[in-house]
């Protein structure tokens, strides 16, 4: 049950901060910055190397913490590391039912910034159903490409509003070379939504290697 909680802490973490107003590595960033510094985007590693990463990047801070599920409860232990005094604070640490993992996070991300206190309505909007939310999880870890488009359709299938999902499509369309449904899984994205911008982009590059040049 839980092989995707990992990953799926690190996203539902960045949104609950981003609904924070807190700048926030997307997932690809912070996936490419490993991959810059050739370190393994594994558990385990050192709050050194996290820090020297994030260091790099130009962080502020970095985050670092785990999770247990046992039975039914999951327990998040989380803390923040400021890199210029290299100083962390206090170790946070919440629990509730699996099924309230967002409102977990939420709680965490709250006592990641002292001060803060939006409408929990502001912090609900940040996140999708859980069920679609798992699979576009599932979607984002599956080794083959078949199995993300089956589970990021699934989650889209869930949750029509899962825009992210049509992203993370996109990008296994375009590495397969099929332009034409790479372009159709981002056409949707409304505008006025936050990733319309992106998926406006991603629709054009699409055009371009369809030589769609003039809707390009």
């Amino acid at each position: 049950r839980s092989y995707w909680l990992g990953e799926g802490s690190a996203v539902i973490l960045s949104d609950s901060l981003r609904a924070l107003g807190l700048p926030v590595m997307q997932r690809d960033e912070r996936l490419h910055s490993f991959d810059l510094l050739r370190v393994p985007a594994i558990t385990g590693l050192s709050h050194a190397t996290i820090i020297r990463v994030g260091q790099v990047v130009g962080a502020s801070q970095v985050i670092v913490g785990n999770f247990t599920l046992i039975g039914d409860t999951l327990t998040v232990r989380a803390k923040a590391i400021v890199l210029d005094t290299g100083l962390a604070v206090p170790e946070i640490v919440e629990s509730g039912p699996l099924g309230d993992i967002f409102d977990i996070y939420d709680r965490v991300a709250l006592r990641l910034v002292p001060g803060s206190s939006p409408p929990a309505v502001q912090l609900e909007a940040s996140h999708p159903p859980i069920l679609a939310f798992e699979q576009f999880i599932k979607g984002l870890i599956a080794e083959a490409p078949e199995t993300r488009l089956t589970f990021l359709n699934e989650a889209l299938k869930l949750a029509p509003g899962l825009q992210r999902a049509r992203l993370a499509a996109w990008d296994v369309h375009n590495d397969l070379g099929d332009h034409e449904r790479a372009l159709s899984a981002v056409q949707d994205v409304p505008a006025g939504h936050r990733l319309y911008r992106r998926a406006h982009f991603l629709a054009s590059v699409s055009l371009l290697e369809l030589k769609r040049y003039d809707g390009a």
